[in-house]
């Protein structure tokens, strides 16, 4: 199985230091942004790790194939740090509780499509593209029925 590691050695290469300097929300000039990565890299604290939102473009601009992303949410996760704010994830778990328990899981036979929190877009899913999709969590709380236990576990951890 492919597994996602991220290696330093590919950051000490890098020219660019893309992965930091061209994010959407942190504001980090090449020298910094590589004093930074090193920093999470060591497994230090980084005003990196507190900003970051977790977009994941870090991991679509990094020109080495490296995984910048998967290394600080690592890192968020040991520093108890959420990538959001504490109310929207406490948020995200109320509207889950009506809903916990296990899912309802009916066999599928092909691409399925999850709408999640995009359930008020569901008139838009029609043409060639949508063709034979099977569209799963329709209403839009329902989504975290999906997916509470992991927020859940991830106030646990953040508390």
């Amino acid at each position: 199985m492919y597994t996602l590691n991220f290696d330093v050695e590919k950051c000490l290469c890098c020219e660019t230091q893309s992965c930091l300097t061209r994010c959407q929300y942190l504001e980090i000039d090449k020298e910094s942004a590589h004093k930074e990565i090193m920093k999470i890299a060591r497994g230090e604290d980084s005003f990196v790790l507190h900003d970051c939102v977790t977009c994941y473009a870090c991991e679509e601009y990094c020109p080495m194939g490296n995984h910048p992303f998967y290394l600080i949410v690592e890192r968020q996760e040991a520093f108890n740090l959420p990538p959001v704010p504490r109310p929207l994830i406490q948020r995200a778990v109320n509207l889950g509780v009506p809903f916990r328990g296990d899912p309802e899981n009916k066999e599928v036979h092909g691409p399925v499509l999850n709408m999640a929190a995009f359930s008020e877009l569901m008139g838009l899913i029609q043409g060639r593209l949508f063709k034979g999709l099977t569209v799963i969590s329709k209403d839009g709380r329902k989504m975290f029925h999906y997916f509470v236990s992991s927020c859940i576990s991830t106030m646990q951890r953040v508390q």
